[in-house]
């Protein structure tokens, strides 16, 4: 099963459905309110087949797996409709192309990625260093329901305009877009 690591810290691996069992158990012990769950996901397609099916086991009723027949795609749930639910962040799928078709399912197929994904210290280190990126499934990405993870490009772009997006913004970037 695939495990959760937290780079360049003295963390131990953790197995997926550990992590997924300790957020429904403490999930909503002092609150109701919704949970984010943000993945940055390094795991190859049959692992994050993997990865889908353990939420969907572990966080049954309690996970978002499809819009709410109640709220139109055009506008985001009020928070009663996210009472103890559990919402998964994570990047849309990146669309299929011929090469991308043919390639093993069981390898990422890396591609350069200049975004903020990454730890603080990979993104302080050197900003001009580009990182090889693992594509993400249909299956995984169609969790990403209410908040699906967008590249930053500025505030004007489409993606800052559909409700759903959420960006990851380093804290440099944001400075530098404050300044």
């Amino acid at each position: 099963e695939p495990i959760v690591m937290h780079g360049y810290t003295f963390t131990s691996p953790v197995g997926f459905r550990e992590v997924c069992q300790a957020v429904r158990e403490s999930a909503f012990e002092t609150t109701n309110l919704p949970i984010i769950v943000s993945l940055e996901v390094h795991a190859d397609l049959e692992q994050q087949d993997l990865m889908v099916q353990i939420m969907k086991e572990e966080w049954a009723g309690l996970l978002v797996e499809r819009p709410f027949e109640s709220c139109p795609l055009d506008r985001m749930p009020r928070l009663e409709e996210l009472l103890n639910k559990i919402l998964v962040k994570v990047k849309r799928a990146t669309p299929k192309t011929e090469s991308s078709a043919t390639m093993s399912s069981l390898a990422p197929v890396p591609t350069i990625e200049d975004d903020c994904s990454g730890s603080e210290d990979e993104r302080s280190s050197s900003s001009s260093i580009k990182k090889a990126k693992t594509l993400i499934g249909e299956n995984l990405s169609s969790l990403g329901i209410y908040t699906h993870s967008e590249h930053f490009k500025s505030f004007e772009s489409h993606a800052a305009k559909i409700p759903s997006h959420i960006f990851s913004v380093s804290e440099l970037r944001i400075l530098e877009l404050h300044a």
